[in-house]
């Protein structure tokens, strides 16, 4: 996998509203195994993270991957 490449969009609802967030191939890979670890889907695991008040979902999204990670 590179560590550098076009940003992938991912739709989802959030708080009812339908939104994509992009983000690089290697984040949504550790998102997904981050979901299935807690044993919920990649959109119910992204909707967890992101349902305290933050300024940039793609942001918040990284930092939870890297908190995990070094968990």
């Amino acid at each position: 996998m590179a560590l550098f490449c076009n940003l992938e969009a991912r739709q989802l609802n959030i708080n009812d509203k339908r939104t994509s967030i992009a983000l690089e191939p290697l984040f949504w890979h550790e998102i997904e195994k981050q979901a299935i670890a807690s044993s919920l889907s990649w959109r119910a695991w992204v909707q967890q993270v992101l349902n305290n008040p933050h300024k940039g979902r793609a942001s918040a999204l990284r930092v939870a991957v890297l908190k995990a990670a070094m968990d």
